[in-house]
């Protein structure tokens, strides 16, 4: 399922454009295409998440994009990885913050 989201022209600094892919066994967004307009990217990138369980919560520990086009067709060269490793939580936030809204 993909979800399309834009922002207001009053609404923050740049005008990004996203197209959110959510997994339907997992409901996550596994990947997406986003423009990064403040560095004049107007042009899509297609970001690939990968997922793991800290503490309870599930967060976006590999990322992965690559230039691709709005139907998501991979049309650059090289991918650029981002890795978040040795993640802990020492906030006291109350992890009921993180738990998924009943419908």
């Amino acid at each position: 399922m993909g979800l399309a989201i834009g922002f207001g022209e009053d609404v923050g600094d740049a005008q990004d454009t996203y197209l959110l892919y959510i997994n339907p066994y997992t409901q996550l967004v596994d990947r997406f295409l986003y423009t990064v307009m403040d560095r004049g990217r107007a042009e899509p990138r297609l970001k690939i998440v990968h997922y793991k369980d800290v503490e309870g919560v599930k967060l976006p520990i590999y990322r992965s994009s690559i230039d691709a086009n709005w139907e998501g067709e991979i049309i650059g060269e090289s991918w650029a990885e981002q890795i978040s490793e040795d993640i802990t939580f020492n906030n006291r936030f109350d992890k009921s913050l993180f738990e998924k809204p009943s419908p």
